[in-house]
């Protein structure tokens, strides 16, 4: 134990807890407090490993004698810091039952949840117990707890329209209590769970409304910014009275304040993803903005995480599109407007945004030759061309991994569902590789191992040979989940340009 561990256990021992029946040796009932304040002064890359295996120990041993807030600040704790030990909360999970739990208030279960999801520890029983004593106790919910709940439920995929309904109505009432960080967590929680239904446009219209000040969105970085662009594609697809009076505008001053942070910090392939579907989501076309988003994608590397990878893949995917939809406008290409000084940059800035936005006026209405429009069309093919050679080499490799049987059936159905919905484009951007070579390939890894899964539920033991027929039906399952699943990102609805949204304007960025 460290020296500050030992000062901050002895003080606590000193408590008159120390000696209460049930009591964790020198602790007592303070484990909870001790385990936040720890938490809160360390982090993830230095907290004492041996302490904290210790506090698992000793909450599995005392469990059934520890009060909820003890046991609920403890996991929070351990969740900060990224300690997850399966054990310790199967068991948890297992002991909780509804009498347990209607001594829980709302705070606590709020931690419970937000413990669970953040660890990404799946208990749908737990859930289910912990989601019927909510509706009794979420009257009393600050708005933090409520926007905790909404997206630790969604992020576990344990969706109760009754509780879902209860959170809506009750965050209308307390929404000027919320913050811009509770705000975008709770609709976050509600477009992740699908729990935006064509009900709730007058929910979603006060949320974005409070969500839209500019002096919100210049204090946006890179996490509220994707989630933010997450929020934008989900509710387009519900909502397309929104596309022209909430969604356009705020897509807006998200791309700004993507292009001000970038100077600041590395965007990564996600958030180039995000931005790019929530462009296609309504309909938005920017020249200036595709150009800026294609410069600042990273090169793929191999050495990547399998899901890294991929989201590689879909931010080159989302560019592609959008070099179709921006070529198809047949608008002339814009140059970046560098924001205003309220989404972040100065005032000598914003002057000469001013002046390029000027000089551009002049240069429209002197009018462009047919030889100028030659040469945008050569450069967006140029690009084009080179986003489709990166697609191919990204899902070359993704084809070939060998680390893919390290995954789990469910992890590699949700990757290949991730490619297959955008299989129509890939048909048209990869006539050759994507239909003969490269998804016969991604199929088939996904084949074998479903295969393999079920030889093994069987009883038998080591690979079956894939035959082509489990390929076939895989095939079969996985074009028809290209087209329902993804729900977030492709599933739910097709992209804005396919419906007519391409024609909504250029985005003003």
């Amino acid at each position: 134990y460290t020296p500050s561990l030992i000062s901050e256990l002895d003080m606590l021992a000193a408590s008159p807890l120390r000696h209460a029946p049930g009591g964790l040796p020198r602790y007592g009932h303070a484990l909870g407090v001790a385990a936040a304040r720890l938490a809160k002064e360390t982090g993830p890359e230095s907290y004492d490993a041996q302490f904290w295996a210790e506090t698992c120990r000793q909450l599995y041993r005392k469990l059934p004698s520890q009060s909820p807030q003890t046991i609920t600040l403890t996991l929070s704790a351990l969740a900060k810091l990224r300690v997850h030990d399966e054990k310790l909360m199967d068991y948890v999970a297992t002991s909780l039952n509804a009498s347990w739990l209607r001594n829980f208030n709302a705070q606590d279960l709020a931690l419970l949840c937000g413990s669970y999801a953040r660890l990404g520890h799946r208990s749908p029983r737990l859930f289910q117990l912990v989601m019927a004593e909510l509706l009794w106790k979420i009257p009393d919910a600050e708005p933090q707890e409520l926007a905790q709940i909404a997206g630790s439920c969604a992020k576990l995929q344990c969706y109760d329209a009754t509780l879902f309904r209860h959170l809506r109505m009750l965050s209308m009432r307390k929404l000027d209590e919320f913050g811009s960080r509770q705000l975008l967590n709770l609709l976050h929680g509600f477009a992740s769970a699908g729990a935006l239904g064509d009900h709730d446009e007058d929910f979603v219209r006060a949320v974005l409304e409070r969500l839209n000040e500019d002096e919100l969105v210049a204090g946006f970085e890179l996490v509220a910014l994707t989630q933010s662009t997450y929020i934008v594609s989900r509710v387009a697809g519900r909502h397309e009275v929104l596309l022209n009076s909430h969604l356009r505008p705020f897509l807006g001053k998200l791309a700004r304040r993507f292009m001000v942070v970038a100077g600041e910090e590395e965007l990564h392939p996600r958030h180039i993803a995000s931005l790019s579907r929530a462009c296609l989501d309504v309909g938005a076309v920017s020249r200036a903005l595709i150009q800026f988003l294609t410069s600042r994608l990273p090169d793929a590397d191999v050495r990547l995480p399998r899901s890294q990878r991929l989201d590689h893949f879909e931010a080159l995917a989302a560019l592609s599109a959008s070099q179709e939809a921006a070529q198809q406008s047949g608008r002339s290409p814009l140059k970046p407007r560098l924001g205003s000084k309220k989404l972040g940059r100065s005032a000598e800035q914003e002057e000469h945004g001013k002046e390029e936005g000027s000089s551009r006026g002049r240069s429209r209405g002197r009018g462009r030759s047919q030889g100028e429009a030659a040469d945008d069309r050569d450069g967006f093919d140029e690009v084009a061309n080179a986003l489709r050679r990166q697609l191919s080499q990204v899902l070359s490799k993704l084809a070939e991994d060998s680390s893919v049987g390290t995954a789990s059936l469910r992890s590699r159905e949700a990757d290949l569902r991730r490619i297959l919905a955008w299989d129509s484009e890939l048909h048209q951007w990869l006539p050759d590789d994507w239909s003969t070579r490269l998804k016969p390939k991604l199929m088939q890894q996904t084949a074998r191992e479903g295969q393999a899964a079920q030889y093994r539920r069987d009883g038998g033991e080591g690979l079956p040979t894939s035959s082509r027929e489990g390929v076939d039906q895989t095939e079969a399952s996985g074009a028809s989940s290209s087209r329902s699943s993804s729900k977030g990102h492709r599933g739910e609805q097709s992209r804005g340009t396919r419906h007519g949204r391409g024609d909504g304007g250029v985005l003003d960025v």
